[in-house]
């Protein structure tokens, strides 16, 4: 399942514009911050990782690498981790 343009998320905080790419393990979106109109990118796992049994090992070693990579390679042009949205 793919989020489509218009998707709303967290009661209304953010909207997807559109999909910017897909892989083997998530799916990466443009979204934008409605009441600022910042624009981030948005990875989720993809829909085959999320119906896997071991889901919520896949979901915490994804955080934890995006923990890290923002930490590791903040300064480098590399956009940094904001948040997670969990739901």
């Amino acid at each position: 399942m793919v989020w489509q343009q218009g998707k709303k998320l967290k009661n209304g905080k953010y909207l997807v514009k559109k999909v910017l790419g897909g892989g083997g393990f998530g799916v990466t979106y443009k979204i934008i911050e409605q009441s600022s109109q910042k624009i981030f990118a948005l990875k989720t796992l993809n829909y085959q990782i999320q119906q896997q049994e071991n889901f919520d090992q896949l979901q915490e070693k994804f955080i934890n690498e995006a923990i890290l990579l923002a930490r590791s390679l903040s300064g480098l042009r590399i956009l940094a981790c904001q948040q997670t949205l969990l739901t």
